[in-house]
């Protein structure tokens, strides 16, 4: 007697639940598939307001006022306000940002509150720099054109000679410093 070693057939029930589980299967994909498109549509609205677009940045760049070279690292924040004054006046801060730190190339990028505001004040740890350019900005013509700050002449002793030299580009803050040692912190503490 010899055994048959043949599959069974598919019965026409089997048959039916294989159809049945591919149809739904097939609807499920395409619900998936109007949902993700949904979502992606919802998150395109978001992301291309007006106001996303319109976002004006400021780029500051810390540069060693001896070497030239970028100054990385450095824990930095920008407060702006409105005021006819280019003073801080605690009442008329309009934004203060988080402190972020410089990159490779010394560069930290801030966005701007809209409407802008008048001035802009850079702000840093004063362990880290030892404060020898100006911090106040116009806003408006740091959008404009570019400010490369003022090295202060009145810490030469402190701050020496400024060796180095660049230009700013639209919308970017230079600030030529140079950076606290130990030594500078332990002399900052003696009279």
């Amino acid at each position: 007697m010899q055994r048959s070693h043949r599959l069974p057939q598919r019965t026409e029930r089997s048959r039916q639940l294989a159809r049945r589980s591919r149809s739904c299967l097939e609807a499920t994909l395409a619900r998936l598939k109007v949902l993700l498109i949904g979502l992606v549509g919802v998150a395109g609205l978001f992301l291309f307001t007006p106001e996303a677009l319109a976002q004006t940045f400021i780029t500051l760049r810390f540069i060693d006022a001896e070497s030239g070279k970028p100054l990385q690292g450095i824990s930095t924040s920008v407060s702006t306000w409105n005021s006819d004054e280019p003073l801080v006046p605690a009442d008329k801060i309009v934004s203060r940002s988080s402190f972020q730190k410089t990159n490779k190339q010394g560069e930290v990028i801030f966005s701007a509150p809209e409407p802008a505001p008048k001035y802009l004040a850079v702000n840093h740890l004063t362990i880290e720099l030892r404060g020898c350019s100006a911090g106040v900005f116009s806003l408006a013509e740091v959008l404009r054109s570019g400010v490369v700050a003022d090295y202060n002449p009145r810490k030469r002793r402190w701050c020496g000679n400024l060796s180095a030299r660049t230009s700013a580009r639209p919308g970017e803050i230079v600030i030529f410093d140079i950076r606290m040692t130990f030594w500078d912190r332990l002399r900052q503490e003696m009279p």
